[in-house]
């Protein structure tokens, strides 16, 4: 098995640092390769070459930004995708029971058993678990403001790292972030048009390993789960749903629209960011997204099954 290791030391520095000689001691020599990124969608550029080298399997060392740019890379190959957890979420690995132990993560990849998974397609970009526009995004911009900026940001960065998503909501909030835009939706059956606070379109149940904004959502089953908060012009009542997404008890919510499709059009007045696998893509006033059903071949735990507990 040809395997190249791509290593991001950017996702928990320190972290990536001890977790190096654990992989070349799994991974080194033979026709293995360890390469170490150097900037913004190098591993998508490390992926493809490797796809074009004959490789079989690639691994990430990083967060969900990792995997993501990997998977940027290997859509539409047969390369199998493996996971060691380094970075602040790292959604993808924990929904799929992949654990934080470098060791035992090493061992998974090496067993060798995958998971067929869905991914999500919007304006040809790819992403894994769950994505969207709207007040997510303002959270997700304001987290990496703190894990990039000076020094006493990135100290708080560290310090909150497990509930740092939680905090950069709460400023998010601080800074009317909550307020709608108007935008509106296709899903080829139905047309609505709305103030939004948040829109998500996900693959898997939870987002920041603190919310679980899509309840029931499975990541091979072919379509897109939608969740969408509408704007009724209350502080209280937005915080209120936005708070409930902790533990999935927004569902029925009276501002809460959810439901499954194929497909989706997304448009608005003005550009807006959209943010997958906590990733921030381009701004554009339209978002087409699709699925690919089962479309990469993740390594996942030998006692993984289809429908995990955390739906």
């Amino acid at each position: 098995m040809k395997t190249l290791v791509i290593i991001n030391p950017a996702s928990h520095g320190v972290r990536t640092r001890s977790i190096e000689p654990v992989v070349r001691k799994f991974f080194a020599g033979g026709e293995n390769t360890i390469e170490t990124t150097s900037y913004c969608g190098h591993a998508t550029t490390l992926a493809r070459r490797a796809i074009r080298n004959g490789y079989d399997r690639i691994v990430a060392v990083g967060g969900d930004g990792t995997v993501n740019e990997i998977l940027n890379g290997i859509v539409g190959s047969d390369v199998k995708l493996g996971i060691i957890p380094a970075g602040t979420a790292n959604d993808v690995a924990r929904h799929h029971g992949i654990p934080a132990g470098t060791e035992q993560a090493c061992e998974i990849i090496t067993a060798g058993k995958t998971h067929q998974v869905d991914v999500i397609v919007v304006n040809d970009w790819h992403y894994l678990t769950v994505g969207g526009i709207g007040l997510p995004c303002e959270t997700l911009l304001a987290a990496e403001r703190l894990k990039t900026g000076n020094s006493a940001s990135r100290f708080l960065a560290r310090a909150f790292a497990g509930k740092l998503y939680l905090l950069t909501l709460l400023y998010a909030f601080s800074r009317r972030g909550w307020r709608g835009k108007r935008i509106r939706i296709d899903s080829g059956n139905d047309t609505n048009a709305s103030s939004t606070i948040s829109l998500i379109v996900g693959n898997q149940p939870r987002l920041g390993n603190q919310f679980l904004v899509l309840p029931g959502a499975q990541n091979n089953d072919g379509l897109l789960d939608v969740f969408e908060i509408h704007d009724l012009g209350s502080l209280v009542r937005a915080f209120e749903t936005v708070a409930r997404t902790i533990d999935g008890s927004h569902v029925g919510r009276h501002d809460v629209r959810m439901f499954r499709t194929k497909q989706l059009t997304v448009e608005t007045d003005h550009p807006v960011p959209f943010f997958g696998d906590g990733q921030v893509g381009r701004r554009d006033t339209r978002f087409d997204i699709s699925i690919l059903r089962q479309s990469v071949r993740l390594l996942v735990p030998q006692s993984w099954k289809d429908e995990p507990n955390d739906h």
